[in-house]
Parts: structure tokens; C-alpha cells; sequence
């Protein structure tokens, strides 16, 4: 719900996104979308609509969903890995409205593109996670440079010490977890934060993971 214009080394507050002027890129989570990955019995053709059928139909949506896919992978004839956003269609619509208004040039970058840059720049042959954390949320996706095997975000309650220290243990369980199923430890957690993200925490044994700040 928050909006930061980034002019060359400042960031500072903005009512709205109509208030942009000049060539721009807007990355953004889409506000109350829905980043998975997720295996679909289906021909590669048609596996977005299904997604899109079986969020409605689960109840997590209550109206038509456009589905964004970021990367998809064909396991068999009739069998389908796949990372996506989903978002309502309406909401969807206003993005492009807004893009087809814009004055200049806008590009619209979903953030969960920018997720998987650094999993394809930091993964390489081995499995890594890669850690957003902003506010109380921190949008996580493991995988290696090829293949995209986890999404997810994790919400604290609030911002409390408590919360954020429940919020990071949440994660490393997830990790683990993400990382007994495919039977490859996940050694390397890539932390990329934000102006109203909290330290990293203190993960101290020995059969941790690594955590390893990016370049801001």
C-alpha cells in the first residue's frame, strides 16, 4: 500500500501513482496478489487458466483472476511446473489502464520478476533462497538458477521484536522444509531488505544456513 519514488539516490513518500511523471519503472507486489509455484496436470497451453479456475473454485479469490507467469517448466506431456502471480482481473486492468495513460514511458516490473532474477544470479547449481523482508512481511522463493521450486510470503502480526523474531524462524523452518523434500540442503539464504526492514537475525549453529546481505 505504500508507494517510494526512487530519484537517483533518494527515496521519499508518494500519494499515487498518477502523480508520476517521465519514463519510469514501477515494481510492484500487485497489493494483495498471490505469488506459488505449483504443479498442474494440464498441457503447458492451458495451465494458467486452470490456476485461475482452481483459485476460484479453493475460494481464494471471489472473482475472475488473471494469472502472471513467471517461469514454466513441462515435466511431462501432460504435467506442468509453474511460478506465477495471480492477482484480481479488475486490478490487473487498472495496472494496464495506468499504463496506457502514462504520458511517457512507464514499465511495469512485477516484484516477484525481480525475486527471480536474483535466484537465476545467486542460485546457480545449487539450491538457494531468496529473502525480501519489508515492514512485518518477508516474500521468500528457493530454487536453483534452472528451476523454481518454492514461493511464498510470510506476514508477522505486527512489527514487534517478538513478530519479527517469529517471523524469521517461520522462514528458516520453511527453508528446511523446501530443502528436505527435494533432499539438497539449502545453504545460502540471499536477504535483500528495505528502508522499514529489521536486522537480520543470529542464526549461530552450526547446521544453519548462511545468511548473506545484498547490495541495496
Amino acid at each position: 500500500g505504500s508507494i517510494f519514488p526512487l530519484h537517483q539516490d533518494e527515496l521519499g513518500p508518494l500519494d499515487g501513482l498518477s502523480h508520476i511523471e517521465g519514463d519510469c519503472l514501477v515494481v510492484t507486489d500487485f497489493q494483495d496478489a498471490i505469488a506459488r509455484t505449483m504443479t498442474v496436470e494440464a498441457d503447458a497451453r492451458y495451465v494458467d487458466l486452470m490456476i485461475s479456475r482452481k483459485l476460484q473454485e479453493t475460494g481464494e479469490f471471489d472473482e475472475p483472476v488473471t494469472v502472471i507467469t513467471h517461469w514454466k517448466k513441462k515435466r511431462g506431456k501432460n504435467v506442468t511446473d509453474i511460478f506465477f502471480t495471480a492477482l484480481r482481473s479488475k486490478q490487473y486492468y487498472h495496472y494496464l489502464e495506468m499504463v496506457a495513460e502514462h504520458g511517457d514511458h512507464l514499465v511495469l516490473l512485477p516484484l516477484q520478476s525481480v525475486l527471480l532474477a536474483m535466484l537465476q544470479k545467486y542460485g546457480k547449481a545449487q539450491p538457494v533462497a531468496i529473502v525480501f523482508q519489508h515492514d512485518r512481511f518477508a516474500d521468500v522463493l528457493i530454487g536453483t538458477r534452472k528451476k523454481v521450486w518454492y514461493a511464498n510470503r510470510v506476514v508477522a502480526f505486527d512489527s514487534s521484536d517478538e513478530q519479527m523474531t517469529a517471523l524469521w524462524e517461520t522462514l528458516r523452518s520453511d527453508i528446511a522444509s523446501v530443502g528436505t523434500e527435494h533432499r539438497r540442503p539449502i545453504n545460502h539464504v540471499y536477504v535483500a531488505d528495505w528502508i522499514d526492514s529489521w536486522g537480520l537475525p543470529q542464526w549461530t549453529d552450526d547446521d544453519g544456513p548462511e545468511l548473506i546481505p545484498v547490495e541495496k
